[in-house]
């Protein structure tokens, strides 16, 4: 068989796997679950119908999401983690011969999948740590993507600036909100005002919950369903969907 080139230089990204307590290259939350939470999830798993398939959408899972993230949970799609969702989004969304743009340095996942999907990849140089929102809109790109917070810069976007970004663009907008937990300037609730508009959101970080494999996918009803007819069909264990469950329903317990 003859190896494609886009794999030939091909490396996985992947941090180093060291049993330490604090360990800043992956951004995991070092503090554990509070006991009862565990206890709770260990109990529903003991109970679950492991012989069966998961629920293909993970239903109760995005409708506690949306109530989180102040949306309906129909507009909210599950995945093994948001690198999945990233990984549907630029397969699915987007042309063959369709041109993703950066504001870099950004999250290396964005470009990695864009290489595998052999779509053009394109990048516009941040200023002062921030991407330059006029060069973002006036880009000649199918999808803009960028994260807000930034990883790995830490710095923000006011939510005003991401609006007029969503709006302005030609383009489809993935905001990547891994850690927006971590601020106040979400634009998750506005995806519904939008046909070109994706907000993505995980329980790895601030909600300690790396070990589980779950972000979302939040958009408006007609790219929700595009991003569920895409994605594969079991792709959110039984095992994640119990334990996402537990703590999703304490949504004071996750805040606090």
């Amino acid at each position: 068989m003859k190896i494609p080139e886009k794999l030939k230089n091909l490396s996985a990204p992947l941090p180093e796997n060291v049993s330490v307590k604090i360990k800043l290259d992956a951004n995991e939350s070092y503090i554990p679950l509070p006991n009862d939470i565990r206890e709770d999830i260990l109990k529903r798993i003991s109970e679950a119908d492991l012989n069966r398939y998961p629920d293909p959408l993970a239903s109760k899972v995005c409708t506690l999401a949306g109530e989180y993230y102040g949306v309906d949970g129909s507009c909210v799609t599950a995945g093994c983690g948001s690198d999945e969702m990233i990984s549907v989004i630029i397969s699915a969304l987007l042309p063959r011969t369709g041109t993703i743009l950066l504001s870099e340095p950004d999250f290396g996942m964005y470009r990695f999948y864009s290489g595998l999907c052999e779509v053009k990849c394109a990048s516009q140089p941040r200023v002062d740590g921030k991407p330059d929102i006029d060069a973002l809109i006036g880009g000649d790109a199918d999808l803009v993507i960028l994260s807000n917070p930034c990883n790995p810069t830490g710095q923000g976007i006011e939510k005003g600036e991401i609006l007029r970004l969503v709006k302005e663009s030609r383009a489809l907008v993935v905001i990547d909100e891994a850690y927006m937990d971590f601020w106040n300037q979400s634009v998750a609730d506005e995806v519904c005002n939008y046909n070109n508009f994706i907000v993505l959101r995980t329980m790895s970080k601030a909600m300690g919950m790396a070990g589980i494999r779950l972000g979302f996918a939040v958009s408006n009803p007609e790219l929700s369903s595009c991003i569920r007819a895409a994605k594969s069909p079991y792709n959110v264990s039984t095992l994640t969907q119990v334990a996402a469950e537990c703590l999703l329903s304490k949504p004071t317990v996750m805040r606090e």
